[in-house]
């Protein structure tokens, strides 16, 4: 039979938790002979049979306790450790006599009682790790996966819990409330994306959003529904943002800052219309979906974010393409015949 190694007994099919009683119970069973030599003080070691444990095990403290380690096949198809064999001393040793000073003693059997099932536990539980688990049902507030490493890759949470989101290596507005949805993040741990739901009897809310690079969305999937002077009214679609990848997320909101610290109106017109022309601005692009109006669109806008070209069909069936100018003006139509 191959011969195995002193901790062979690890793999022989018993949980982690039975595992972890023998390796204890072993120990204490050195610990009590110690005890007990120290406190006879014989010549020799006394001889004890002891029925096998089922563990194989190569510690010093084995020998010193008068119990001599041998391999055999008794549990499971493994080699286990066994104590019962009669020690046996030397010629030369045979007239001496053990003393262990009651502190060694001591000292000995604390470790054993108090450390050595903490060692235990926390072996018993790096077994008992699994990498898969089945689980019919949980209940949890907020969820965090990470890679090995620990890095945080999504988080799944309630409103409470949810993330604040990082961008270009900031926490963006940390005190705000931010919906139950789940957030995911970049290798360098800032946010790139998620899906938020939020509502009540009144309105709803429900988005899948993608980021730029250091920036917020530029594609955008979203449901908003509420009422509006008592009439219910929804708006659904999908949009793309074209955002200035010079001009990150966190410059962007204290240019805005900046802005709505101005207060007069026609200042702040002026000065929203000078950064929009630097292009500090996002500009939206595209949106394809139904209008709050109830109009189901195709709309395609320019790089600076005005509107001009439009397909639509109106609630009563009509279609229609519409080209627009700069200033957003219908100047060709083309209708069904």
């Amino acid at each position: 039979m191959k011969r195995q190694g002193p901790f062979s007994w690890m793999n022989c099919g018993c949980s982690a938790a039975d595992r972890g009683l023998i390796l204890f119970g072993v120990h204490m069973e050195l610990a009590r002979r110690v005890s007990k030599r120290s406190g006879e003080g014989n010549d020799s070691l006394r001889s004890e049979s002891t029925p096998a444990l089922g563990m194989s095990l190569d510690i010093p403290a084995a020998q010193a306790a008068g119990c001599p380690i041998s391999y055999n096949p008794s549990l499971g198809g493994t080699m286990v450790a066994v104590f019962s064999k009669p020690a046996t001393l030397s010629p030369i040793n045979r007239g001496a006599k053990v003393r262990i000073s009651s502190q060694v003693r001591n000292a000995y059997l604390t470790i054993a009682a108090v450390g050595f099932p903490a060692f235990v536990f926390l072996a018993a539980a790096s077994q008992s790790a699994s990498p898969k688990q089945e689980f019919g049902e949980i209940t949890v507030q907020r969820i965090n996966v990470v890679e090995p490493d620990g890095s945080l890759k999504i988080v799944i949470s309630n409103s409470a819990l949810q993330h604040p989101g990082v961008i270009a290596g900031d926490t963006i507005m940390p005190d705000r409330v931010r919906p139950a949805g789940m957030t995911f993040f970049d290798d360098r741990g800032d946010e790139m994306g998620g899906f938020g739901i939020t509502g009540d009897g009144e309105r709803r809310w429900g988005g899948m959003l993608f980021d730029q690079i250091d920036n917020d969305e530029t594609l955008r999937f979203t449901s908003q529904q509420g009422y509006r002077d008592g009439q219910f009214v929804h708006q659904a679609g999908m949009s793309i943002t074209d955002r200035n990848p010079e001009i990150s997320l966190p410059e962007m909101m204290r240019y805005m800052r900046e802005v709505e610290a101005i207060e007069d109106p026609v200042e702040r017109q002026a000065r929203v219309e000078a950064l929009e022309r630097e292009g500090v601005f996002p500009a939206n692009r595209l949106f394809v979906g139904r209008r709050a109006s109830g109009e189901v669109t195709v709309d395609l806008h320019d790089d600076d974010g005005r509107p001009r070209l439009r397909m639509l069909v109106e609630p009563g069936g009509a279609a229609r393409i519409e080209f627009l100018d700069e200033g957003g003006n219908v100047v060709r139509t083309l209708g069904a015949p």
